[in-house]
């Protein structure tokens, strides 16, 4: 299931709630996108465990494989 919110600050609160609650997670975070893509530099996501996804890359290849590490 893919959360939507992917605004950098819903990000970050939500990093809170889950150091709080003491749950494992990854923080993906684009650091440089050229030509066409569907999200910019800086837009962050945050990955459970379970592949569980709240944010977005902008879905396609690069979400898959954040997803799958």
């Amino acid at each position: 299931m893919k959360d939507k919110t992917d605004s950098s600050p819903e990000v970050l609160l939500r990093i809170n709630e889950i150091i709080e609650i003491r749950e494992n997670f990854a923080l993906a975070l684009v650091l440089k996108a050229e030509g066409s893509t569907p999200r910019k530099a800086g837009v962050r996501a945050v990955i459970f465990d379970s592949g569980k996804i709240f944010g977005t890359l902008g879905g396609g290849l690069v979400e898959a494989q954040t997803q799958s590490r």
